[in-house]
């Protein structure tokens, strides 16, 4: 049973639902063995969960390296306290039982539209009885150069890392970010491999993952502009095209916007936002939000985190993740009791 410590670093971070996340689908996997004695698989332990406030990958690198923070831990937004601290771990572990155990089956609102598979790939990464995992938000994607990293995929090429394996010898990283979009597109089904069209705004790590998987799956890209320039010459430079000619809009995004503000796109499809506000009300008003449109940011940030177990942190087990409509379900219900505590 490997004990992974687990941390997201970016600014700002304090914020974030991603080591709720974690807990929810090693809470899932765990129940997952319980439930079939005869089926074998790796079971996850989580030992420890940071955020890291960063605004250079170097500080979040040295996370990785040590498994701790210098000085005084920040508090996290949802318990009051630092997360690796007794009161904080206990409200974790807590909420993540009573989501696997109370939400056994996701909402039918949420049921997906068209067929929807994570990739799994990568299944020989060698493996360590302790881990570190971390998970990069902004600032810090575009920051990782180092020759020293074993890139899965094309996250070199692209210049965009959001998640990282440290096995005690060496560094793993990936991009998934815009397996993620593909994810959610086909969840809500959309044809991305028929030549469906994504109109993108911005151009940073998120944005070029997101161009860099849609144009692998079959897809076509709308580029309506940025503060940063998405290249003319990147690896999705054959499926960009004039949206004023060539079809339409399937899916939008616009990464260039503060969370809570309402996206400006021009499309007719689905709007999905790049980033998530702070949630409090019951259960069913969750899921009355991530039913209405745009879409909200928790799809994008479900389904890069189980993009990231199923091609990086964990393959052996990625037929054993929850559905994207599954972890979404549990996720607001986890939001929900958090408020009680």
């Amino acid at each position: 049973m490997p004990q992974v410590r687990y941390g997201v670093g970016g600014e700002p971070v304090l914020h974030s639902l991603s080591p709720m996340l974690l807990a929810l689908v090693a809470a899932h996997l765990k129940s997952s063995l319980a439930e079939n004695r005869s089926k074998s698989g790796i079971n996850i332990d989580w030992e420890r969960m940071d955020v890291i406030p960063a605004t250079r990958v170097e500080d979040a690198l040295a996370w990785g390296y040590v498994g701790a923070l210098p000085g005084k831990e920040p508090n996290w937004n949802y318990t009051d306290s630092p997360l690796p601290a007794f009161r904080a771990r206990t409200i974790i572990d807590r909420v993540a039982i009573m989501a696997t155990e109370e939400v056994p089956t996701p909402n039918e609102k949420l049921q997906p539209i068209g067929e929807a598979i994570l990739p799994i790939r990568n299944k020989k990464i060698p493996g360590s009885p302790t881990e570190h995992w971390l998970s990069l938000t902004s600032p810090l994607k575009h920051q990782l150069s180092s020759a020293a990293m074993k890139f899965v995929d094309s996250s070199s090429e692209i210049d965009s890392v959001n998640a990282l394996r440290w096995n005690t010898r060496e560094w793993w990283v990936a991009s998934t970010d815009g397996i993620g979009l593909v994810h959610v597109a086909q969840h809500r089904g959309i044809d991305v491999s028929n030549g469906a069209i994504l109109e993108l705004h911005g151009g940073g790590g998120a944005a070029r993952s997101c161009a860099d998987a849609w144009s692998k799956a079959g897809g076509k890209l709308v580029w309506s502009g940025g503060r940063r320039e998405l290249s003319e010459e990147g690896p999705w430079s054959d499926s960009l095209v004039d949206k004023k000619s060539d079809g339409e809009i399937a899916l939008s995004i616009n990464f260039d916007v503060e969370p809570g503000s309402t996206p400006k796109t021009s499309g007719s499809g689905i709007h999905v936002q790049s980033a998530y506000s702070p949630f409090e009300g019951t259960l069913s008003e969750g899921i009355e939000k991530l039913t209405s449109e745009p879409l909200d940011g928790r799809w994008l940030l479900c389904a890069q985190h189980l993009a990231a177990w199923s091609t990086l942190w964990c393959p052996e087990r990625a037929e054993d993740l929850p559905s994207l409509e599954l972890l979404l379900n549990r996720l607001v219900f986890a939001e929900s009791k958090l408020l009680e505590f």
